[in-house]
């Protein structure tokens, strides 16, 4: 399901490719599956499909050993692509210096960018993985790492859509929050379901992830999601507020900047904000010139005159002056 996701990175157009290619790769997997239970239902006894763990090469025809040659293309396949797509998310975490220890993965190749080092490390983590010795003991293991990656990508696709950010725009007609959301608790509860112990685990890990990343990690150039969902709720509350009684009044102020010196400007803003207290104060500066003074290709030479009126971080509004 995700390896396009990881290889994003290598793809022209990853917008219209990984949905087809998911959608492809999901599809026709599904029709082979149905075509063997079918064809295994109607071909094979009772007995045989409940007790016999080799079936599938008793039956096969000509020779036994194209299953074994189709297992193993199989389980190549599937390596090779969760191996070559974490190698490719490892490299994006050390380029972000999300983990400063894992900064040594962040080159790639000359040649495409390929990530080697962290190929390298990805293989030596599955082998380790098959210390183990007992497939058994790794499948729940994987099993719930996957599981929390699907909830965490549905939660992350629900929050943005509720959000209302401009720049989600998901072209998938049958797409909604309700269908990410019930993905995300329908992951989760397989997680349970499996296994409470590995599914405890596995929160306990993401949780101490998300401890770290909070702590030690300097987000502030990074777009959280969380501004977003307060901006929508603090809208939602100012729309839906009403009329305000005089009992709870607040002042709204807005300070408009005058040019002068930068001290007189600051106690200027100081005494602003102490009228405002526990209410709103907005700070503006006004430019008056021939379009917007920080964008010239939005104005030009025969532009009309435009007031901005902007804060120290970003526009707050513009309004143009007819002549």
């Amino acid at each position: 399901m995700m390896e396009g996701a990881n290889l994003s990175g290598d793809l022209r157009e990853p917008g219209r490719s990984i949905p087809m290619g998911t959608f492809a790769a999901v599809s026709t997997a599904f029709i082979c599956y149905l075509l063997l239970i079918v064809g295994q239902a109607a071909t094979v006894d009772r007995d045989s499909l409940i007790y016999d763990m080799n079936v599938m090469q008793h039956a096969c025809w000509p020779s036994q050993y194209l299953v074994v040659l189709g297992v193993t293309a199989a389980c190549l396949s599937t390596a090779l692509g969760s191996m070559f797509g974490s190698a490719r998310i490892l490299q994006a975490m050390a380029r972000d210096n999300l983990f400063p220890f894992v900064r040594f993965f962040a080159a790639g190749a000359t040649a495409g960018d390929e990530p080697r080092r962290a190929v390298v490390l990805s293989y030596l983590i599955a082998q380790l993985g098959m210390f183990i010795g007992d497939l058994d003991a790794v499948a729940p293991i994987l099993t719930n790492f996957f599981l929390v990656t699907y909830t965490l990508t549905n939660l992350a696709a629900f929050f943005l859509e509720i959000s209302g950010v401009p720049n989600w725009r998901p072209t998938y007609r049958f797409f909604s929050w309700q269908t990410s959301l019930l993905g995300a608790a329908l992951t989760l509860a397989a997680m349970v379901y499996l296994n409470v112990a590995f599914a405890a685990i596995t929160a306990a890990v993401v949780g101490a992830v998300y401890a770290y990343l909070s702590l030690c990690f300097d987000g502030s150039a990074w777009a959280d999601i969380s501004s977003a969902l307060t901006f929508r709720q603090a809208r939602a509350a100012l729309r839906r507020g009403g009329v305000l009684h005089a009992k709870y009044w607040r002042p709204v102020l807005m300070l408009v900047q005058p040019d002068g010196p930068q001290d007189a400007r600051e106690k200027l803003r100081a005494l602003c904000d102490g009228l405002a207290q526990t209410g709103l104060l907005l700070t503006a500066k006004v430019h008056v010139g021939s379009g917007l003074p920080y964008s010239p290709a939005r104005g030009g030479t025969n532009a009309p005159p435009t007031i901005c009126m902007r804060s120290s971080s970003s526009t707050v509004g513009t309004a143009t002056v007819a002549t």
